[in-house]
């Protein structure tokens, strides 16, 4: 019994290792296919989102300063 459950368990882990072996090489295949047509969009969208961010922030800054702070 005991190896019959060593066995099965064996088996899983090569079944496990084997799947992981092959999403791997078709994730290494498909990953320098080129820019995404998206890109520059998606570019544009991070740096205005980070700038809105670091505006508010100042902005929220001022108000506490001249409302809480003074």
């Amino acid at each position: 019994m005991k190896i019959l459950l060593k066995s099965f368990f064996y088996f899983i882990l090569i079944f496990i290792f084997e799947a992981e072996n092959r999403n791997t090489k078709v994730m290494n295949k498909n990953l320098f296919t080129g820019p995404e047509p998206w890109e520059k969009w998606e570019t544009k969208l991070v740096i205005y989102s980070i700038l809105t961010g670091i505006a508010l922030l100042i902005i929220l800054g001022v108000i506490i300063n001249s409302t809480i702070l003074s």
